[in-house]
């Protein structure tokens, strides 16, 4: 009986040390697996073959640039359409909406809330996706994760459109 306790015990133990482990090291290492061009190539592929399913995964798309090529859910591309026309509506100009969106992602990037921050420059990717700002936003954050050949690409993205 006490060795069976004692082994109970051991893999409580291996348990606790693994959740604290992933705890730390999980956030950070999807963040930068979800911008690798190999796991957005892997994922577009699944995307390829059935359409929709990726956006309807456990995979937050609002965290990569330009929501990663993804296919939308009906009721995301709903509540797209909602935002653009409302903040369109708002500033009369599809640059000038797409502009003060970004900077309200600028004040989460500042304070080094990327995922907040990404969110705010899709948001303004949809509103004007030919704002060379919203692709050098892009390549600040994804620079900030350390991708940098990612990054690289939007700001040769935001020069090619200025």
């Amino acid at each position: 009986m006490k060795k069976i306790s004692k082994i109970v015990w051991w893999l409580v133990l291996a348990v606790i040390i693994i959740s604290i482990i992933l705890f730390f090291v999980g956030p950070y290492s999807f963040k930068k697996m979800s911008t690798s061009p190999e796991f957005q190539k892997s994922l577009k592929e699944v995307e390829r073959k059935n359409p929709g399913v990726v956006s309807q995964s456990s995979v937050d798309i609002s965290l990569i640039p330009q929501y990663g090529g993804f296919q939308k859910t009906p009721e995301q591309v709903k509540a797209d359409e909602e935002f653009v026309t409302t903040l369109i509506n708002k500033f009369k100009d599809k640059r000038i909406a797409s502009n003060e969106t970004i900077k309200v992602g600028n004040k989460y990037y500042q304070k080094e809330d990327l995922n907040t921050a990404i969110r705010r420059y899709n948001q303004a990717w949809l509103l004007d996706d030919t704002n060379p700002e919203v692709y050098t936003s892009f390549g600040n954050i994804l620079k900030k994760r350390g991708d940098e050949s990612g990054a690289n690409e939007m700001f040769q993205k935001a020069n090619s459109l200025k």
